[in-house]
């Protein structure tokens, strides 16, 4: 730009010089008495008049046309000066050739205007080009984002999965997954992870993860919500919960700062076994987005829970007896061993029972073995019962039972085997419409009255079991008794 504008200066100055110059010259011919051939002084002036109206174009190149045109009117009046001065002037020549340079600089500046109207016409059509372009870029821009943010996402599913089958336990996957959902779905401040109660049909909170600390969770069963997504097994958005009319808002709990939630089912071999859900206390939280990558970890989460389940059952199995539902032996000699490790330790007395049931044999030859089944059956619940969590009920094998009481002195491991006798002997059980009865006879043991060995506490428990059969059964026997 600078050296245009300078150039242009050059022509404008060059312009003025040629017309002063010549000007100049020309009046000084005219006016000169030394110069007194008359052809001479036609042949100057004439030549100066040619040269004269080179200072238009130069004007013209270096301003615009206006200047141009008059520096040719001033080249014209120096052809009218000439002509008076000299009768003989041709003026009609240079009339032709000044008109012939208006000409030529009226066209080259037509043809510059509309050469400057079709650049316009492409600047503008440029610039709209390139601002469309600037918003597809940018549009682009932010699909690609969009996208790269999801892949990132979804590819992070598949550590997540490997990082669910790591486990089998729990209390630690659910804790994974709750973890896993806040941090994937990146909304809302509380996560909890229901499991289903098949044979009630409510839900139990087994997790719950908020961001945060003050945030207590009242929903220990669900709510209205949870159920929906139970019973119709379909994922659930709600974007304000004060205004969604698919649910009584009366329902709720009043105090409950929850506005906005997503809920996905857990399925597992085609049951809802659970919901995850995620809570906020702001509406319009989430979107379908987030409900889609919620439902992806609730997929991954219930395949996991379905191993975890499957295995905690097939270890319960593994530990219980298929007739009675307590213990086997196998597992009540572990629990015992850990019990009587942890009375080593803390200082604690440990109490066992070994409990047999009275003329078992001869009540099975006399009603046969699917009676005796029904009789161990109801005994075992019996003795479930009156133990409820105070203890570990086992089947020790046959009509015998072993029972571990963690924390129980003597005295008040012989007052539990008083109690489940009396509960025995009072219950009658209906064998082929005839009401039966059955006595039982236990031996009571206690770590470290008896003894402080462990082997040895069985069989102490073992010596006042056949003491109270030997005493006529139907009793507790003990070092206390």
């Amino acid at each position: 730009m600078i050296r245009l504008s300078y150039l242009k200066q050059v022509f404008v100055f060059a312009a003025i010089l040629v017309f002063v110059t010549f000007a100049y010259l020309e009046i000084a011919i005219l006016g000169s008495s030394e110069i007194r051939v008359s052809s001479y002084k036609l042949a100057l002036v004439s030549l100066f008049q040619f040269i004269l109206p080179f200072s238009a174009l130069l004007a013209w190149l270096g301003w615009n046309s206006l200047t141009a045109i008059v520096f040719l009117g001033l080249a014209v009046l120096m052809s009218l000066l000439a002509t008076a001065a000299l009768d003989g002037f041709p003026l009609w020549v240079f009339a032709f050739f000044y008109v012939s340079i208006f000409l030529t600089i009226l066209f080259y500046e037509s043809l510059s205007r509309n050469r400057l109207r079709v650049y316009s016409v492409d600047i503008e059509k440029n610039a709209e080009a390139q601002n469309e372009l600037r918003l597809r870029i940018e549009a682009e821009s932010r699909l690609a984002d969009a996208f790269l943010k999801r892949y990132t996402r979804y590819y992070g599913l598949r550590e997540v999965c490997e990082r669910f089958a790591t486990t089998l336990s729990l209390d630690k996957l659910s804790s994974m997954i709750v973890e896993t959902a806040l941090d994937f779905v990146g909304r809302g401040e509380l996560c909890l992870l229901y499991l289903a109660d098949p044979q009630e049909s409510k839900l139990s909170l087994i997790s719950s993860k908020t961001t945060r600390d003050e945030e207590h969770v009242k929903l220990k069963e669900g709510d209205v919500f949870d159920r929906w997504v139970l019973k119709n097994g379909q994922r659930l958005l709600v974007q304000d919960v004060d205004n969604d009319f698919r649910f009584d808002t009366r329902m709720l709990d009043k105090d409950s700062p929850v506005k906005s939630l997503i809920i996905a089912p857990l399925v597992h071999e085609g049951r809802v076994v659970g919901t995850l859900r995620i809570n906020s206390n702001e509406p319009d939280r989430f979107s379908t987005e987030e409900l889609r990558i919620l439902d992806l970890i609730a997929g991954l989460a219930s395949s996991a829970l379905g191993n975890t389940l499957l295995y905690a059952k097939t270890e319960e199995l593994a530990i219980r007896d298929s007739l009675t539902g307590l213990f086997v032996q196998r597992y009540f000699r572990s629990r015992l061993k850990e019990e009587h490790r942890r009375s080593l330790l803390k200082q604690t007395p440990l109490s066992l029972l070994m409990l047999d049931l009275d003329f078992f044999k001869a009540y099975n030859d006399r009603y046969g073995h699917g009676a005796g089944d029904i009789v161990l059956f109801q005994a075992a619940g019996l003795m479930k019962e009156i133990v409820g969590e105070l203890g570990i009920v086992s089947r020790y094998g046959g009509e015998e039972f072993a029972i571990i009481l963690p924390n129980t002195d003597l005295d008040s491991a012989a007052s539990v085997a008083e109690a489940i006798r009396r509960r025995v002997k009072g219950t009658s059980i209906e064998i082929r419409r005839e009401p039966t009865k059955i006595t039982i006879s236990v031996g009571v043991a206690n770590f470290p009255a008896d003894t402080l060995d462990c082997e040895e506490l069985i069989g102490r428990a073992d010596q006042f079991l056949y003491q109270a059969k030997k005493a006529g059964r139907d009793r507790v026997c003990s070092s206390a008794l």
